[in-house]
């Protein structure tokens, strides 16, 4: 798949991404030492400086909203090009404002630290990664309740978490939680109750 075709997907349809986890790597974006060895199948973090980012707290609270958008939407764009230190900046400051203004247990506060536990992931550190999930599937079922179809990603990502570390039966545990709610809200007889 060349650059470009990726990029279109990407602008197309990120949430596919997103969702099944489809990293796709290029000779370029590897050091060369890892290309001869094939040790490190991780893409180095080109970090560009995202700067402190100063928010003026004045502002009124759709801007400030609007504000935290664009910098999700920035962070999107740096951990699809494997620059996970600025998304983790990025997604932090609009962590901090969405948390100011909507307070620590809105669903726009937990898919910060769902998004902050996704790039943890793809950078391999997955305690991290582990804590964030955590906070988020907390937040959604309070926001959303138990058995919302809603909470399925979270605990696809908590269970998946699970299974890098190697405790197989907790992440099943996660698993069968997923199906459950499938079943509850969609019905066994639905397609994606059986993807599950």
């Amino acid at each position: 798949m060349t650059r470009e075709a990726d990029d279109l997907l990407n602008r197309k349809a990120y949430d596919f991404y997103s969702y099944v986890k489809l990293f796709l790597r290029f000779q370029d974006d590897f050091p060369k030492e890892a290309a001869a060895s094939k040790k490190d199948l991780r893409p180095m973090d080109k970090s560009t400086g995202v700067e402190d980012i100063q928010v003026d707290f004045s502002w009124s609270k759709q801007k400030l909203l609007a504000f935290a958008i664009s910098l999700v939407n920035q962070a999107l764009e740096r951990y699809t090009t494997y620059k996970y230190k600025d998304a983790l900046r990025l997604l932090e400051k609009a962590h901090e404002i969405r948390e100011r203004i909507l307070g620590d247990n809105h669903r726009e506060t937990a898919s910060i630290y769902f998004s902050i536990g996704d790039v943890y992931y793809a950078m391999g550190e997955y305690e991290s990664a582990l804590k964030y999930y955590q906070k988020a599937a907390s937040i959604f079922r309070s926001a959303l309740g138990t058995d919302h179809l809603g909470i399925i990603l979270t605990y696809n990502e908590i269970g998946n978490v699970y299974e890098r570390l190697g405790k197989y039966e907790n992440a099943l545990k996660y698993y069968q939680r997923i199906l459950q709610i499938s079943e509850s809200v969609l019905g066994t007889d639905h397609p994606k109750t059986a993807m599950i």
